[in-house]
C-alpha cells in the first residue's frame, strides 16, 4: 500500500513538474522573440547610419563603421569584418549583418548581458528559473540541482542538456567564492551565460532585408 501512495506522489510531482517546466519553455521562447526584436532595432538603428547612400549593402569600411558603432555601446565582435560577407560579392547586405551580429551575440556572453539589461523579461526568467531550481529553498543552488532542472528543461524544450561536467565547469567560472554552490547572484550571470549558448537562437528567425522585394522565383 505504500508503494503504491508513493508511486502515486512520485508521479503528481512528475506531473506538476512538467506544468511548471512548459510554463517557463513558453516563457524562455516569449523572450528569445523579445531580445531578437532588440537586436533587429540596433542593428536597424545601426545600419541606417552607415548606409550613407540607403543601397542597403555595406563595404568593408562601412561594415568597420558599424562594428565601431556597435563596439562604442559595449558590444563585442570579431576584428575580420570580412568574414561578414557570406557570398563574397563584397558587398555586405543587412541579411549579412544580421547574421553575424547574431552570432556574434551568441559567442559572447558579454554582448547578452547588456542587451538582456533593455529586456526586464531577462531578470524575470531568472527568478524563475532560480525558484524551479532551488528545490530545497535554502537560498543556494548545488551543481545536482542544476543538473535535474536542465535535464528536465532538456526534456521539454526537445534538446540534449548540458553534461554534468560542462555545467560544473559553467559553474565553477561563476561561483566566486569557490563554496560548490551558487547564490541568486552568482546564478544570475550563470543563467545569462546559459541563455547566451543555449537558448538565444537568433538563427530560427528569418532575417530579410528591410525594403527588399519577396524572393518570388
Amino acid at each position: 500500500m505504500g508503494n503504491i501512495i508513493d508511486n502515486n506522489l512520485c508521479c503528481a510531482r512528475s506531473a506538476k513538474v512538467k506544468v511548471e517546466l512548459d510554463r517557463f519553455k513558453n516563457r524562455l521562447e516569449a523572450c528569445n522573440k523579445k531580445l531578437d526584436g532588440l537586436v533587429q532595432e540596433e542593428i536597424d538603428e545601426v545600419f541606417g547610419q552607415v548606409d550613407v547612400d540607403g543601397s542597403q549593402a555595406l563595404d568593408l569600411q562601412e561594415a568597420k563603421a558599424l562594428v565601431g558603432k556597435l563596439e562604442e555601446k559595449g558590444f563585442e565582435f570579431p576584428s575580420d569584418v570580412s568574414t561578414f560577407d557570406q557570398d563574397g560579392d563584397g558587398n555586405i547586405s543587412k541579411s549579412e549583418v544580421s547574421l553575424a551580429v547574431r552570432s556574434a551575440l551568441r559567442e559572447r556572453p558579454k554582448n547578452l548581458e547588456l542587451l538582456s539589461s533593455k529586456c526586464e523579461d531577462v531578470d524575470i526568467l531568472s527568478r524563475d528559473a532560480w525558484d524551479l531550481i532551488d528545490v530545497t529553498k535554502d537560498g543556494y543552488i548545488s551543481i545536482p540541482e542544476l543538473s535535474m532542472f536542465y535535464g528536465d528543461l532538456g526534456k521539454v524544450m526537445d534538446e540534449k542538456p548540458p553534461t554534468y561536467q560542462e555545467l560544473l565547469e559553467l559553474a565553477r567560472k561563476y561561483d566566486t567564492d569557490s563554496d560548490s554552490v551558487l547564490t541568486y547572484e552568482e546564478f544570475e550571470l550563470l543563467f545569462c551565460d546559459y541563455l547566451c549558448r543555449t537558448c538565444f537562437k537568433p538563427e530560427e528567425f528569418e532575417v530579410q532585408d528591410s525594403g527588399s522585394e519577396p524572393d518570388k522565383s
